[in-house]
């Protein structure tokens, strides 16, 4: 936090004063930003984490607004942070408006369409066989909204899911491109998947 003196050609402007500055820095101070905790299954991915957004404290306001983004793969975890977001507000005599949760999704190793997926990909990219060195496709999980959550949600948390796709960058930013190229052979990887999943 950087706290500076600073000048106004507005002197109607009124800072907060000492008791709500105080409170404000203790609900910062307490928030957790960044990682909370990592995967016990998988080295190194993030399971849960807070990101302490935004602060705003629109001019002659009585009140400053905090913005925070919790995830987690784990719904008892997502839900524990935003329990915990709630009560150190509520300590600091804070109102917390909360949407609806992202659902987490919990990455499954031992996944069929995983397993399909790998063996085709391999298959795709290694010229059917022919080619004398192997390539094997590379599997990980990632800390991030994925569609995923929403759609086992929606069908009841009983599916198997994975996310593949053509090779983007800049994901989620006003450089985000995609590799034309890579588009149509993964449409072809997603009918061959689709055909070896139903003669299963």
């Amino acid at each position: 936090i950087q706290v500076r003196d600073a000048e106004t050609s507005n002197n109607n402007v009124k800072p907060l004063d000492n008791t709500s500055t105080e409170r404000l820095l203790s609900v910062l101070l307490a928030l957790t930003h960044g990682p909370i905790k990592y995967s016990h299954a998988l080295p190194n991915l993030v399971e849960t984490s807070n990101n302490l957004a935004s602060v705003s404290a629109p001019a002659n306001s009585t009140s400053a607004t905090i913005l925070c983004s919790s995830r987690s793969s784990i719904a008892t975890a997502l839900e524990n942070t935003r329990q915990q977001i709630k009560s150190i507000a509520s300590l600091a005599g804070g109102t917390v408006v909360q949407s609806k949760a992202y659902p987490g999704w919990n990455p499954n190793p031992n996944s069929t369409i995983l397993q399909i997926c790998k063996g085709l990909l391999a298959k795709k990219l290694n010229g059917g066989g022919s080619k004398k060195d192997s390539t094997t496709p590379g599997v990980n999980a990632v800390h991030a909204g994925l569609e995923c959550g929403l759609l086992i949600e929606k069908l009841g948390g009983d599916v198997d899911v994975i996310s593949f796709g053509p090779t983007i960058t800049g994901a989620h930013s006003p450089d985000e491109r995609v590799d034309a190229m890579t588009v149509e052979p993964f449409y072809e990887l997603v009918e061959d998947i689709l055909a070896e999943y139903a003669s299963k």
